[in-house]
This record gives C-alpha cells, structure tokens and sequence, in this order.
C-alpha cells in the first residue's frame, strides 16, 4: 500500500504532518489538501513513502523486526 505524506506549513512556521496509507490514500490526501489554499498562507509539500528503515536484531531465534519508518520523497510531478 503506498503512503502518503503532506507538509502544511502556514506563513513560514510549520503547523504539521497529514500522513495517510489507507486503501484511498491519494484520495484522501487529495481532500485535505484542498482545505489549505496558498492564497491565505499555506504552504504543502507532498511527499510518498517508496522505500521504509527498518531497525532489526539478530538473535538465536532469528531476525526480528524491531521499528519501522517510511523514508519519503517528493511526488513526481510536484517538485
């Protein structure tokens, strides 16, 4: 499933992260972003999770996956 990422800021100063991997995810980032219009401040940065970090250990049972984390780039076609 792809993972989506929207960087909100507004007038310069960061307000958050909107990340989203559901079954609708582009749909659903696409929704949120229409909330936020450049005209009153805002700044979105859009960005999909292609590849992921993962912390793993090494013990006599095996690996074992310990965390997990998306490394995101931009979305073609938004930079």
């Amino acid at each position: 499933m792809t993972q989506y990422r929207l960087t909100i800021h507004h007038r310069g100063r960061l307000l958050g992260h909107f990340e989203t991997d559901s079954a609708d995810a582009r749909a659903a980032m696409e929704q949120v972003r229409g909330c936020f219009s450049e005209a009153s401040g805002y700044q979105l940065t859009v960005q999909v999770a292609n590849e992921e970090y993962r912390l793993l250990e090494s013990g006599p049972d095996g690996l074992r996956v310990l965390g997990r984390r998306p490394l995101y780039q931009p979305l073609p076609g938004e930079a």
